[in-house]
């Protein structure tokens, strides 16, 4: 099959904001830049030949006047956008030294890269200084839930933000004292769907009660380890059954599967040390 050409750029930002100094700013990071060299978008339909090809219950209609993209691609991939090999889009580009991919697939999957899932951490800082400077030049963000997992990196964003409206929420339970103590405002994370009590708790007494807040973060720590492994968010839908509030274990998500018995117990275990905790601090 003849080989077409095609490139991936990997240019992954996980945060909604972005950087509006247009002129010095390349096409990846212009929010007003969403395509290039496409065609405008349209209603998805395919020309037939006659009256017959239409009156099937074929999702993809034979048709002379349309192309299937599938099939074999030349392709390179490249970590960085400003690595990309330049004027690659011409019919004369030699692309000899390409590999080949099949189409439609999943790159990752074929050796290129790493693969992103929920609970790996990505391999690119979600938000750069520029963009942090942009947010809040802008006065329209006043939070940020940071992801980054690192306490050196929130503490950097943390001075960046010093003595401005906008806060630093870490995401991450297993930093997240430490990330207090350096300048964070709070939590904003799925494990607050379990015991938000400890979270709001060690926000506002983690000075004030030192050892104690050490107690709570080891606790909440460990607790944080259930994000992966088994059905998040049945298993949070199984915590508020086990709270007293009916609710039914089911999710949209496709995937979300069902609630093992072995995870259920885990909820368990992790709802009677997190009542303990609330006895402890009041809760």
């Amino acid at each position: 099959m003849k080989t077409r050409n095609m490139l991936l750029v990997a240019a992954m930002t996980a945060a909604a904001i972005y950087c509006d100094n247009l002129s010095a700013t390349p096409e990846w990071e212009d929010p007003t830049v969403n395509s290039i060299n496409r065609l405008p978008a349209r209603t998805y339909s395919v020309p037939l030949a006659d009256e017959s090809a239409a009156l099937t219950d074929a999702l993809e209609f034979p048709s002379p006047y349309a192309m299937s993209l599938n099939g074999e691609w030349r392709f390179r991939w490249v970590g960085d956008p400003a690595r990309r090999p330049q004027g690659f889009e011409a019919t004369d580009f030699d692309d000899s030294g390409w590999g080949v991919i099949d189409v439609p697939s999943c790159v990752e999957m074929r050796g290129y890269g790493a693969p992103i899932y929920t609970n790996v951490k990505y391999p690119h800082k979600k938000a750069p200084p520029k963009i942090l400077d942009w947010a809040l030049s802008t006065g329209r963000f006043y939070y940020m839930k940071d992801t980054c997992c690192d306490a050196d990196m929130i503490e950097e964003r943390c001075r960046q933000l010093e003595g401005s409206h906008f806060a630093l929420l870490n995401a991450n339970c297993q930093t997240l004292l430490e990330s207090l103590h350096r300048g964070a405002k709070g939590y904003c994370g799925i494990m607050c769907n379990y015991h938000p009590a400890l979270y709001a708790w060690l926000g506002q007494n983690f000075e004030k009660e030192p050892e104690k807040a050490e107690l709570i973060q080891s606790f909440i720590g460990t607790f944080g380890f259930t994000e992966g492994g088994i059905p998040y968010p049945l298993t949070a839908k199984y915590h508020m059954e086990l709270c007293g509030i009916p609710t039914e274990l089911t999710t949209r998500k496709p995937d979300g599967g069902v609630i093992t018995d072995y995870a259920k117990s885990c909820m368990e275990q992790m709802k009677t040390a997190s009542d303990y905790l609330e006895s402890l601090i009041g809760g």
